[in-house]
C-alpha cells in the first residue's frame, strides 16, 4: 500500500481527495489542512508521496517543499493547486517538485491523472533508490583502486576522481569535482594528447597514451592513461574515463637504459683500441669503430661471423683457444700476441678479455679489447722524458700540487707544495696527511679524499688551512681520483689554491653591498627589484612601508600577492613593455597602500642586464604624487566654477571628438554623476564604467566601441548609472554626428537627460499591475478550489445514488452550474492580462462631488476643504472616494450627521484625512480592515481601496477614537500631490 500525506487549507478538498484515492484500496491518504502541522508530523512519521495546495496561510506549497528539502526529506513532491501561472509551475519545479497538477475540471478524470502520478514518483524513486546503490557498490569498487580514475566532460570539467587520483595531486576530492583537468602537460606532447582524444570514436571509444606531467610542486613524472570515450545514443560525445597509473620509475629506467646503452655505443665508437663481443662458438655479435678499422669491413659485413674468417688459422686456432679458458673459469684474461691488421701487417697487441654473462648467470660469450702495443716500448723510452716534462710544468704551477695514495701518504708533490709545508720533495714523499696539518685539519682532508675513493668525481672545497708559518689561510681545494691502469682509484691529485685575496674581496663587496642598501633605505620613496617572472628580489624600508611587510615577506612574493589583480597585471603588462624592449618607462598609476588607501604614484622602471647582457629583470622607483593630482584636481574644479557661467546647462551635452576623447563637456555631467568632468575628459571609458550600472555596461560600451564616421544615424537609448552619492539614476542617451564647416566628420554630439522620475513611475505602474493581478489571481484561487470540492461532492453523490435518476437530473443541472461558474472565473485570468490605464490627475473637491452624487447621503453633510489640490494616482481613485463614504453609510450606525474630506499639511508631509462622526471601529478590528474578506459584507471594499493607492506610492490608516467616529488619513508623497494648474 502507498502512504500519502495531502495538504490543503480546505477541509472538503482534502476530504474528497481522501475518499477518492482511498477507493481502489491501493492507497493510505493522511490529510493536514497546515502545511506547518504536516512538517511537525514528518518529523516523526514517513510517507511515499507528498502532495500540496500552493497558496496556503502560514506556509505555501513552494515555502512546504523547501523545508521538506531542507530537512533532508527526498519524498517525491506533487503540487495540487489551482493557481495555473507559468512562474509558479518552473519555480515548484525548480525547488524540487516531481509533478504539477492544476485543480478544476472532471474529478474522475483530474484524480485518476493524480494517482498515475503518485504511482510514477513511487516508481522513480524506487528506481532511484536502487540506482544508487548500485552507484555506491561502483564508487566502492573504484575508491578502493590504486589506480588513478576519473571521469570529466568534453570540455574538461571534472565529474568524478577517485581517492588514489586525489591523494596523487594531493587534492580533496570535494574540491576537484567541478574544476576543469589542470595537468600542466609539456607544450612539445600537448599535439599527441589532443590527436589521442580526438581519434576516440564510437567505432573505436578505447585508446592509449603515455604522456609527461607537471605536478603543481613543479616535478616531472610519466603517466601511463587508458582513456574511453563515452558516447550518448546519437554519437554524440558525453563524457571521458581514464584509468591511469604513474610509471615514472619504468620509464626513467628505460631512458636510463637507452643512455647507457647509447653510452656504451658512444663510449665502443670513441675508443681507439679495437673492441669486440662473440659467444661462445667464436661468432662475433657486436664491435667498434676501431676493429672494423682493424678488420678492413664495416660492422654488417663482421656480425654472424667467426674468428677464422678474419685471421689466419693458427691466430684463430689460438684466440678460440684462449676464449675457451674464460668460457671454462671466467676470468679477465690479459695476454699480449701478433694479429694480423686489414693491411696484412703483423702487429704487436694486449689482447684484454673476459666472460660476458647472460640473465641466468651462464656464460654466453666474450667481450675483449685489443690494444696496439708496438708502439709501448718506443713509448717507454719516450717516458722518462716525458716524466721530466710532467715533472717541470708541475713545477711551474705557482699553486701547490700534490698526489697522494688512498691511505694518505704522499708519491709526488710540485715546489710550490714544498714550499707550503717547508720541506724537501724527498722528506715529503711516504709522509701522510697528519705529518703536516693539524689533527682537525688532517682528519678533515681524509674524510673529503674518502668520499673522492668511494664515487671519483672533481672535488671542489674551501677551507682554512696552517702554512708553514703557521698562518691560516683560506684556499680552494680541486681534487679528482687517479686511477691505476686496472681502473681502481690508487689515489687523490689536487692543487691548492690561494684565495686569501679573492675572500677579502668578498668581504669587501658584502660591506659594499651594506653600504647600496643602506642607501636606497635613506630613499624616501619606494625602490623595488624583481625578476621577469614578476617575482620580487630586493625593495627598500619605503617599499615595506608601502606594502606593510618586512622584506623577507616580500622576497620570493609576485606583484599580485601585494596588489588587486587589475593593478597587479596592469604592472606585469608594462613590465613585459621593458623586458621585451629595455628602455626608461615612466607612466602615472592609482595604487592600494597598506592601509588600504589608493593612492597616485609615478612608477619610473628600467631594466636591470645580467652579464651575459640579457635582461633579468626591472628596478623601479614609485613617487608619491598624491598632493600634485589633488593641485590638479583643485585647479581643475576652480576652472570648471568659472565655466559654469558661461557653459550652464540643464542636460548633460558632450561633443567626443573622432578619436573617442571628449572635445567638451557641460558641467552639468557633475550635477548628474557626482564626478567632475575632468575624470571624463582625462579618461572616458574608465569614467563611464565607473558610474555605469554594472549590467547595462555592454550596452554603453557597444555604443561608443562602434563610433565610427561611416555611422550617421541618430541614436536612442536609455541606461543606468551609480552617481557618486551611491544613488542609481536613469539616463536618457541621444547623440548624432557632427560635421565641421567644411563637411569633415568632427565627432558625435550627446544629450545626456536625467529620467529617473518618469521611470519610477513607470516601475510602480508595473507594481501595480502586479498587485491587482494578485488580487484577481488570490480570488479566483479561492473560488476555484471550492469549485472543485462541489464537483467532488456532486460525483460521490451521483456514486452512491445512481439509481436515483431525479436525483441525477438534478446533479446533472447543478454540474452544468458549477460549469458556468468555473468558465466566468476562468475568464477573469485572461481579462487580468488586459492593460491597466496609467495614472492620472485628480481634482479632488471634483473628484469627491462625482463619487458622492453616486450615493444616497439621506441628508448627511458633505464637507470638501481640500482647496485646489489635485492628487496623482490611478483612474479607480474615484472608486477610493465612493468606498470611504460607502462604508460610512453601511457601518457608521444611524447617528452620522456629517462626513469631511481635508488636506493637512506638515513640513512637507501631505496627508488627506476622511472622517465621520459616527460609531467608528473598535481597536480590536482597527489592524484587520484592510485584511482581503474581513467585514460584515463582502470584505474586499477596503482592501481594493489599500491596493489602488499603493500604485502611485499613498498609504491608507484609520486612527480614529471608537464611539466618536472613523478617521482614515492616507500619506501622499510630495510628488503625487499639487495646486490646480
Amino acid at each position: 500500500m502507498i502512504k500519502v500525506l495531502h495538504v490543503d487549507d480546505e477541509p472538503a478538498l482534502v476530504e474528497i481527495t481522501k475518499a477518492f484515492l482511498e477507493k481502489s484500496g491501493e492507497f493510505n491518504v493522511t490529510t493536514f489542512t497546515s502545511a506547518v502541522d504536516a512538517v511537525a508530523d514528518l518529523g516523526n512519521n514517513s510517507y511515499d508521496v507528498l502532495i500540496s495546495d500552493y497558496e496556503m496561510p502560514e506556509m505555501d506549497g513552494i515555502e512546504f517543499l523547501k523545508q521538506l528539502r531542507s530537512m533532508g526529506i527526498d519524498t517525491p513532491f506533487i503540487i495540487f493547486s489551482g493557481r495555473g501561472r507559468e512562474d509558479v509551475l518552473i519555480e515548484a519545479i525548480n525547488n524540487g517538485a516531481d509533478f504539477y497538477l492544476q485543480k478544476g475540471g472532471k474529478p474522475k478524470a483530474q484524480f485518476a491523472e493524480l494517482e498515475n502520478m503518485i504511482r510514477q514518483s513511487v516508481s522513480r524513486k524506487r528506481a532511484e533508490h536502487e540506482l544508487k546503490k548500485s552507484e555506491e557498490r561502483y564508487r566502492a569498487v573504484v575508491e578502493s583502486q590504486t589506480e588513478l580514475i576519473c571521469r570529466f566532460l568534453p570540455d574538461g570539467t571534472i565529474i568524478f576522481a577517485n581517492d588514489a587520483f586525489c591523494n596523487y595531486y594531493h587534492r580533496k576530492c570535494e574540491s576537484l569535482i567541478g574544476e576543469k583537468l589542470d595537468h600542466d602537460v609539456p607544450v612539445e606532447e600537448l599535439g599527441d594528447l589532443q590527436r589521442h582524444f580526438t581519434s576516440l570514436t564510437p567505432d573505436n571509444p578505447v585508446g592509449d597514451i603515455e604522456h609527461r606531467v607537471i605536478l603543481p610542486n613543479g616535478e616531472v613524472r610519466w603517466q601511463q592513461w587508458s582513456d574511453r570515450a563515452i558516447f550518448n545514443d546519437s554519437g554524440k560525445l558525453i563524457e571521458y574515463q581514464s584509468v591511469g597509473r604513474d610509471v615514472t620509475q619504468q620509464k626513467l629506467m628505460q631512458i636510463d637504459l637507452q643512455e647507457k646503452v647509447n653510452y656504451v655505443q658512444a663510449l665502443m665508437d670513441t675508443m681507439p683500441a679495437p673492441v669486440f663481443y662473440r659467444d661462445t662458438n667464436g661468432i662475433y655479435h657486436d664491435c667498434n669503430r676501431a676493429f672494423e678499422e682493424l678488420v678492413g669491413l664495416p660492422k654488417d659485413e663482421i656480425i654472424g661471423k667467426t674468428i677464422h674468417d678474419f685471421f689466419e688459422k693458427d691466430f684463430a686456432d689460438h684466440y678460440a683457444k684462449r676464449d675457451q679458458e674464460i668460457v671454462e673459469n671466467p676470468h679477465v684474461q690479459q695476454y699480449e700476441y701478433a694479429a694480423n691488421n686489414s693491411k696484412g701487417e703483423i702487429i704487436d697487441v694486449l689482447f684484454s678479455k673476459t666472460a660476458r654473462f647472460a640473465a641466468d648467470g651462464t656464460v654466453d660469450g666474450i667481450v675483449g679489447v685489443i690494444v696496439d702495443i708496438s708502439d709501448r716500448k718506443k713509448m717507454e723510452r719516450e717516458l722518462k722524458k716525458e716524466f721530466n716534462y710532467v715533472q717541470a710544468l708541475m713545477d711551474t704551477v705557482p699553486a701547490p700540487v700534490f698526489y697522494r695514495d688512498t691511505d694518505g701518504v704522499y708519491h709526488d708533490c710540485n715546489r710550490a707544495f714544498e714550499e707550503l709545508v717547508e720541506l724537501s720533495k724527498d722528506e715529503i714523499i711516504g709522509k701522510t696527511i697528519h705529518d703536516f696539518f693539524n689533527k682537525d685539519l688532517a682528519d678533515y682532508y681524509s674524510m673529503m679524499d674518502r668520499k673522492i675513493v668511494e664515487n671519483p668525481h672533481v672535488q671542489r672545497y674551501e677551507y682554512a688551512i696552517n702554512n708553514s708559518r703557521g698562518e691560516i689561510i683560506d684556499v680552494l681545494f680541486s681534487k679528482t681520483a687517479r686511477f691505476a691502469a686496472d681502473g681502481n682509484v690508487d689515489g687523490i691529485v689536487g692543487v691548492i689554491m690561494d684565495i686569501s685575496d679573492r675572500k677579502k674581496m668578498e668581504r669587501e663587496l658584502v660591506e659594499e653591498i651594506n653600504f647600496v642598501q643602506a642607501l636606497k633605505d635613506t630613499i624616501p620613496a619606494p625602490v623595488f627589484y624583481r625578476d621577469v617572472q614578476g617575482i620580487y628580489h630586493d625593495c627598500n624600508l619605503a617599499f615595506e612601508e608601502l606594502v606593510g611587510l618586512s622584506k623577507d615577506e616580500i622576497i620570493g612574493k609576485t606583484i599580485h600577492d601585494f596588489f588587486n589583480k587589475d593593478l597587479a597585471d596592469a604592472y606585469t603588462r608594462k613590465d613585459q613593455e621593458i623586458i621585451k624592449n629595455p628602455h626608461v618607462q615612466q607612466y602615472e598609476y592609482a595604487i592600494n597602500n597598506s592601509k588600504g588607501e589608493i593612492i597616485d604614484v609615478l612608477f619610473s622602471k628600467t631594466a636591470l642586464f645580467k652579464a651575459d647582457g640579457s635582461v633579468s629583470g626591472v628596478v623601479g622607483v614609485i613617487l608619491d604624487i598624491s598632493d600634485r593630482k589633488k593641485m590638479e584636481k583643485q585647479l581643475m574644479e576652480s576652472e570648471l566654477r568659472l565655466r559654469t557661467l558661461a557653459d550652464f546647462t540643464y542636460d548633460w551635452e558632450s561633443w567626443i571628438g573622432p578619436d573617442g576623447n571628449y572635445i567638451y563637456i557641460s558641467p552639468s555631467c557633475e550635477r548628474i554623476t557626482g564626478y567632475p568632468v575632468k575624470d571624463f575628459y582625462d579618461s572616458p571609458y574608465d569614467a563611464l564604467q565607473k558610474i555605469v550600472y554594472p549590467e547595462d555596461w555592454n550596452l554603453v560600451y557597444n555604443h561608443y566601441n562602434s563610433i565610427s564616421e561611416e555611422k550617421q544615424d541618430i541614436v536612442q537609448f536609455d541606461f543606468r548609472i551609480i552617481n557618486k552619492n551611491g544613488d542609481i539614476r536613469w539616463i536618457s542617451h541621444n547623440c548624432q554626428p557632427v560635421y565641421d564647416s567644411e563637411g569633415r566628420w568632427a565627432g558625435r554630439r550627446e544629450a545626456k537627460r536625467d529620467i529617473t522620475f518618469r521611470k519610477k513611475i513607470e516601475e510602480e505602474l508595473s507594481k501595480a499591475n502586479a498587485k491587482l493581478n494578485l488580487l484577481s489571481s488570490v480570488t479566483r484561487h479561492d473560488v476555484l478550489n471550492q469549485v472543485t470540492a462541489l464537483y467532488g461532492y456532486i460525483e460521490v453523490t451521483r456514486d452512491l445514488y445512481e439509481e436515483y435518476d431525479e436525483l441525477n437530473v438534478l446533479l446533472s443541472k447543478m454540474e452544468a452550474i458549477m460549469g458556468t461558474i468555473q468558465h466566468q472565473i476562468s475568464f477573469t485570468k485572461d481579462y487580468q492580462e488586459i492593460g491597466i490605464d496609467n495614472p492620472v490627475w485628480h481634482h479632488l473637491g471634483e473628484t469627491i462631488n462625482g463619487a458622492a452624487l453616486m450615493l444616497n447621503l439621506n441628508g448627511i453633510l458633505l464637507r470638501i476643504d481640500t482647496n485646489d489640490y489635485e492628487v496623482f494616482a490611478d483612474p479607480l481613485f474615484d472608486k477610493v472616494v465612493y468606498n470611504l463614504v460607502e462604508n460610512s453609510l453601511r457601518h457608521g450606525g444611524g447617528e452620522i450627521s456629517e462626513i469631511r474630506f481635508s488636506v493637512d499639511e506638515a513640513e512637507g508631509v501631505f496627508v488627506l484625512v476622511y472622517e465621520d462622526d459616527g460609531k467608528g471601529i473598535s481597536y480590536e478590528n482597527k489592524d484587520k480592515i484592510l485584511i482581503k474578506g474581513f467585514g460584515e459584507n463582502t470584505g474586499y471594499g477596503l482592501f481594493l481601496t489599500e491596493n489602488i493607492l499603493s500604485i502611485t506610492g499613498m498609504r491608507i490608516h484609520e486612527c480614529g477614537v471608537p464611539c466618536e467616529g472613523v478617521r482614515f488619513e492616507i500619506a501622499i508623497p510630495k510628488d503625487r500631490i499639487r495646486k490646480k494648474i
